[in-house]
């Protein structure tokens, strides 16, 4: 079945050594004065400043990527919620954020092409070990979940390029995705030149 392209940001499965992902995060703070957005499966970078901030559209994290962002806590909110899987803009006070910052995680992302948010591939398995860059695509505010995806015209061995591709997901067979034959696929990808570890060269 042709595979239909629905962006979702960085989505954590696993540890690379095979271990379960057990929903452990790490917490940093947004700035009350940050105008920017954040979506849940966002790549997010660490300020000089200690805080944290979204990546821009189709840029590489400089220094490396932190990790990615999972959601927040407003310290107040008018509806008495504080909990949100997005960050919409500028609050009245700092805003604790909860990110995957384990350089060892492993995430499922779609294969895009270029800043257009359009399907690219399909992703096969000669391009394992390649580097990628990511498109930050357009967040959904209404469920809080990211755009971003990988852009596989993007493809180098550059060092600094911020995905590494892992794997190509095939299972289970039918889901949305899986085809390997069409493009806008899914396949498994490690953060690369992570701020806790050194930017491996692509194959």
């Amino acid at each position: 079945m042709a595979n239909t392209f629905a962006p979702f940001g960085l989505s954590p499965v696993r540890r690379i050594d095979g271990a379960s992902w057990n929903d452990q995060v790490t917490t940093r703070m947004i700035a009350a004065a940050n105008g920017h957005k954040f979506f849940r499966g966002d790549p997010v970078i660490q300020l000089a400043s200690g805080y944290i901030d979204a990546v821009a559209i189709g840029s590489i994290a400089a220094g490396g990527t932190l990790g990615v962002f999972l959601g927040c806590e407003f310290q107040a909110t008018a509806s008495g919620t504080p909990w949100s899987s997005s960050y919409q803009a500028a609050q009245a006070q700092d805003t604790k954020a909860f990110i995957c910052m384990d350089p060892m995680l492993v995430y499922r992302i779609w294969v895009g092409t270029g800043a257009a948010s359009a399907s690219g591939g399909p992703a096969v398995f000669a391009d394992i070990g390649g580097n990628y860059n990511w498109q930050m695509g357009t967040g959904n505010a209404l469920s809080g979940i990211s755009g971003a995806y990988l852009d596989y015209a993007s493809f180098n061995t550059t060092n600094t390029l911020p995905l590494t591709i892992i794997g190509i997901v095939q299972d289970p067979p039918g889901m949305n995705g899986t085809d390997v034959t069409t493009a806008g696929n899914l396949v498994e990808v490690t953060l690369n030149q992570h701020v806790l570890a050194v930017g491996r060269t692509g194959l």
